[in-house]
């Protein structure tokens, strides 16, 4: 009966533990810096696209974006560039489209195998929008986990590990007013009309929490539970 208890405490040990690790991994997104604001007509909106890569490294990345046309219109967008980079990478031609309300970028790998990805977390492109009209302007992530044919994060195995549900929207307030300021947000721009082909290939993305600590308890805590078993019996 002892030993019964004991085989099930130590299994949902493992359990709940393999749950922390799958979550972890399940992190990877793209945020969205401000991610809401208030602006005039007329004024630009300048929004930071950010990676966070939890626990796995990155090797290249593609950004398909939405945003809603009736109140935004796409202007620029430009690499944030950094000494040493997020993760190595070449922006693609900005592919957009004022229309339909659609942006699409490529973040191209810098080699031909993956083996300089890595775990990413930070700012990557500096997206310029312009407010047209008074209302709610939004901007979203279209997003499908495993198609690396809309946004994406591909691995250094060369697997999609984005987690969509994870990535920021941006929702913007955009009120009747004098045009010509620059809204309160921070963030870069550079526009170019061009087809962005998503790329397929590995990369390395940051890895979120601390595994070591958690695993010396859980060692602890099955030593202590085995040690209490052989002094009852």
């Amino acid at each position: 009966m002892i030993m019964k208890k004991i085989v099930l405490s130590t299994l949902l040990i493992l359990g709940l533990f393999w749950a922390g690790v799958a979550e972890a991994r399940a992190a990877s997104n793209f945020t969205l810096t401000p991610s809401s604001g208030t602006f005039s007509v007329g004024d630009q909106i300048k929004v930071t696209v950010g990676i966070d890569s939890g626990t796995d490294k990155v090797y290249t990345a593609d950004l398909f974006m939405v945003f809603d046309v009736s109140k935004l219109e796409f202007v620029d967008a430009t690499s944030i560039l950094k000494d040493p980079p997020v993760f190595p990478f070449t922006k693609g031609a900005n592919n957009f489209d004022n229309t339909a309300g659609t942006f699409n970028v490529s973040l191209g790998p810098v080699s031909s195998t993956s083996d300089g990805s890595a775990i990413a977390k930070g700012d990557l492109v500096a997206l310029t929008f312009k407010a047209k009209a008074a209302g709610t302007g939004t901007l979203s992530f279209a997003c499908t986990g495993g198609n690396v044919n809309d946004t994406n994060i591909i691995n250094q195995d060369i697997t999609d590990v984005v987690n969509c549900a994870a990535n920021q929207s941006g929702s913007y307030t955009i009120q009747a007013g004098d045009s010509g300021s620059v809204g309160t947000t921070t963030t870069t721009t550079t526009t170019t009309t061009a087809v962005a082909t998503p790329t397929k290939a590995p990369s390395a993305l940051p890895k979120t929490g601390v595994l070591t600590p958690t695993v010396t308890l859980l060692v602890m805590g099955l030593v202590g539970i085995i040690a209490s078993a052989f002094f009852l019996l």
